[in-house]
Formats: C-alpha cells, structure tokens, sequence
C-alpha cells in the first residue's frame, strides 16, 4: 500500500471496527496507523480481501497477525499452524483450564473430532499424525462454514464442566490458546444460557423433578420442547451428546420470544 491508500484503508477498517469486537482499552484509529504501516508491502486490495475474509468466520477485530496469515499461507498450512496451537494447548493448558482457540474453524475441527476433551485424552505419540490430518481436513471446511455463531466459543476446564452438570456455574476463566491471555468476558457469549443449562443438569440429578416437564423460566421449558422435551434429553444426554445438546439449547434458549418464521 502507498501513501494514497491511507485513506480507503483506514475509512474500510472503521467500517470493519463497527461488526467486530476491539480488544478491550483499544480504539480503531490507534491501530490503524501501526498496520497500515506493517502491511505496506501488500496492495490494499489483498489486504482488504484477507480482512473481509476473516470477519467472514471471525467476530473479532482483525489482529496484524490475523491478515498476514490470510495473505502468505493456504490451506494445508493454515491448518498445519492451527494444529501446532492444538499441541501448544495439550501441553500447556491440558483439561485443567477453559481455553479458547483464535480462530472458530478450529473450534469446528475439535467439535467434529468429539470436543476439546476427548481429542486430549485420546491423541498419543502414536495417533498424532492421524489426527492432524483428520484434524487438517476438517479446519479447512471449518474456514468455509465455521463462525464464531454456530462452534462453542470455548471449551471448558474438567472443573467447569463436572460443575456444570452438576447443576453449578463456576466464574468464567478463559485463556486464549494463542496469547495466552485471559478472554475477557464481554469477548465470551451470555452467560445465562449456561446458568439455565446448569438448571437443567441440576434436575436431571432429582429422580422426582424428573416428570415435571416445565421449569420456572419460560425460555428453559422453551428451550427443552424445542429438543424433544424433558424425558427425551435425559434419554440422550451423554458425554459423546454433551456438547451439541448445549449448543442447540443454547440457540433456542437465546431465540426465546423472538418471532418464528412461518415453515
């Protein structure tokens, strides 16, 4: 870029400022003018290709890294670097911490792979170049259809899940993989989906409040209903359905009292 683009990049980037989420304390215009400088060696028209593509998946604002990985590799490299931070994250977080990769095509891969849980008890010495390439495969097609909407925005400690289930919220702690910093919890979907799921668990645990099928909150019984009802999540419910039964019920419960669509 050149002198003469400042102006279209800076005017693309304000827009792009107004659909993302900034990283807390920072404004738009005091980053402009430091990646405007470190991407002068592009166009602005691969740089501004790179970021529409990344705000296709990502809700958050495009970091310097982010753009230049858009621009430099494909791919299979893009993937082999998201499964580097995979290993990065079974070395140095394990299960004990809630985590949270960069991007939500990874996210995709390990929910398709049976959540960042099972991928961690389960990848050896052994398996490990299987399940990169099984793991490969599917960022690829998560980089087409994953968004930060439809993946979990993060994946819970042990700790956090067992509390869960068992019908309680812990505070929120979660670290991003790749800074290794804490997310801040306006980055992190509402937190009430997961108090109403907790209050699902907790019935699930009393045998007696099993055959009542609606709870105090409206948007819980909602969102049961919409599942099959009450008898039919606790048939289904497991450790293998844990997290895409959350998932939905999450959706439904967010939906509550929003209008539906005629079928």
């Amino acid at each position: 870029m050149t002198s003469n683009d400042y102006q279209a990049f800076a005017s693309f980037m304000r827009v792009v400022s107004k659909v993302t989420v900034l990283p807390n304390g920072k404004s738009v215009d005091e980053m402009i003018d430091a990646m405007f400088l470190m991407l002068a060696e592009y166009s602005f028209e691969v740089v501004k290709e790179a970021v529409m593509r990344h705000c296709k998946a990502n809700k958050f604002f495009p970091m310097l890294a982010d753009v230049v990985c858009q621009i430099e590799h494909t791919p299979d490299e893009r993937a082999l670097m998201a499964w580097g931070l995979v290993l990065k994250a079974r070395r140095e977080y394990r299960i004990r911490v809630s985590i949270r990769f960069p991007h939500p095509a990874i996210h995709f891969a390990l929910e398709q792979m049976g959540g960042w849980e099972h991928v961690y008890n389960t990848l050896t010495d052994e398996n490990e170049d299987f399940k990169c390439k099984t793991f490969s495969e599917y960022y690829k097609l998560g980089e087409k259809y994953a968004t930060w909407d439809n993946v979990c925005d993060y994946f819970f400690s042990e700790a956090e899940r067992y509390a869960l289930n068992a019908g309680r919220v812990l505070p929120r702690k979660v670290y991003d993989v790749s800074t290794d910093a804490l997310v801040p919890e306006n980055q992190l979907s509402p937190i009430e989906p997961l108090q109403a799921w907790a209050t699902v668990r907790m019935r699930m645990l009393i045998p007696q409040w099993r055959r009542d099928k609606f709870f105090e909150d409206p948007a819980i019984t909602y969102a049961v209903e919409k599942m099959g009802g009450f008898s039919e999540l606790c048939a289904t419910l497991n450790e293998g359905t844990e997290l895409k039964k959350l998932k939905e019920f999450r959706a439904y419960y967010m939906k509550y009292g929003t209008p539906e669509l005629p079928a």
